[in-house]
């Protein structure tokens, strides 16, 4: 309908409650200690109190002026939503993602084994690789994925994954440049051209980010994995961001589905009370800590992966993306993240 009565109307509704929430953060921002009003801004990101509006989201649906609200939710989330952070003295404290330097900006995953490993040795490692100046986010396990969405619009995409030599530490910065960062393949899986493994000089085929959403409620997150388009499997059928043929294309697909399945296969064990590993090392929040020696107490997952990469060489001949004459390439551990068969009797900090 339009009626310009009724959409002046709906102006004047919408701007009343934009202006009313922003009142009512600096309310809250100004009358509770940080930790509290962190607490209760990660609830509202949590049930998209604020989010940016999109239909395939809670809370999406009809706005008017949608590029307005845009720039609106994108100023109450850069001025008003406290960010987890690594200062300079190894301390976590909260900042305002307007007081930093988005250039600057890199993000590790929840750390809840601080026996191990401290936040002074993760910004140090951090530093190390990326930067002195680099500003480093510590992922929280409440709004997870809510905040990473946020990060991922205003910073853009994330544009290099790094597996440090701390086991299960991975981190990912960002970059604003457009044929830079990740992209999409295969169903939305994210493709890089900059993963770097700091243990030995081959990265694997995937790594999972540092960052994933409910992984221990939803399965399926699981296999958000970041695949290495480096990778001598992917390089194969890749014409830089894209498959260089219908049929690479497919094989692209049986690829990923073999490494999915293997995943899928992996989440079961690792949910499994017969687990054999340090129990104590298992409980975390962080996936990457958790799959620390998976390897070393569950040796038949490699060989689930090892068969499967056959089988997928095997498809791939069949519809020709890879020549019958060509020797299979082979899957060693060095094809798997290097923590998964990490010795944890060596985990001392």
């Amino acid at each position: 309908m339009n009626d310009e009565r009724y959409e002046k109307l709906i102006d004047i509704i919408q701007s009343g409650i934009m202006q009313a929430y922003e009142k009512y953060l600096i309310t809250l921002r100004d009358s509770v200690p940080t930790i509290e009003y962190a607490e209760i801004v990660n609830k509202l990101l949590e049930v998209n109190i604020h989010s940016f509006p999109d239909k395939r989201r809670i809370g999406g649906g009809f706005v008017y002026k949608k590029k307005e609200v845009l720039k609106f939710v994108e100023y109450l989330f850069l001025n008003y939503a406290p960010l987890l952070t690594i200062s300079d003295d190894g301390q976590r404290t909260y900042k305002m993602m307007k007081d930093l330097n988005k250039a600057n900006l890199a993000i590790v995953g929840i750390n809840d084994w601080e026996e191990k490993i401290s936040d002074a040795i993760i910004l140090k490692e951090a530093r190390r690789l990326i930067g002195e100046e680099t500003v480093l986010l510590m992922d929280e396990e409440k709004s997870s994925f809510p905040r990473y969405y946020f990060l991922d619009k205003i910073l853009g995409n994330f544009s290099n994954i790094y597996i440090t030599s701390i086991p299960g530490l991975v981190i990912i910065s960002f970059n604003d440049q457009i044929n830079e960062g990740t992209f999409s393949l295969c169903y939305n899986r994210s493709f890089t051209y900059q993963m770097h493994n700091d243990s030995i000089e081959k990265a694997p085929l995937f790594v999972h980010p540092p960052v994933i959403d409910d992984w221990q409620d939803d399965p399926y997150t699981f296999n958000d994995v970041i695949y290495n388009a480096s990778h001598p499997l992917f390089a194969k059928l890749l014409n830089y961001n894209k498959p260089q043929d219908e049929i690479s294309s497919e094989a692209l697909k049986l690829l990923v589905y073999q490494v999915e399945k293997c995943l899928q296969h992996l989440l079961e064990r690792v949910d499994s009370p017969s687990f054999k590993r340090n129990h104590r090392c298992k409980e975390s929040a962080n996936i990457n800590y958790v799959l620390v020696g998976v390897l070393k107490y569950n040796p038949q997952i490699f060989k689930e992966f090892y068969e499967a990469i056959e089988e997928y060489w095997r498809e791939a001949q069949n519809i020709g993306a890879i020549s019958h004459d060509e020797d299979f390439i082979g899957f060693s551990l060095d094809d798997l993240p290097w923590f998964w068969n990490y010795e944890l009797t060596d985990f001392e900090r």
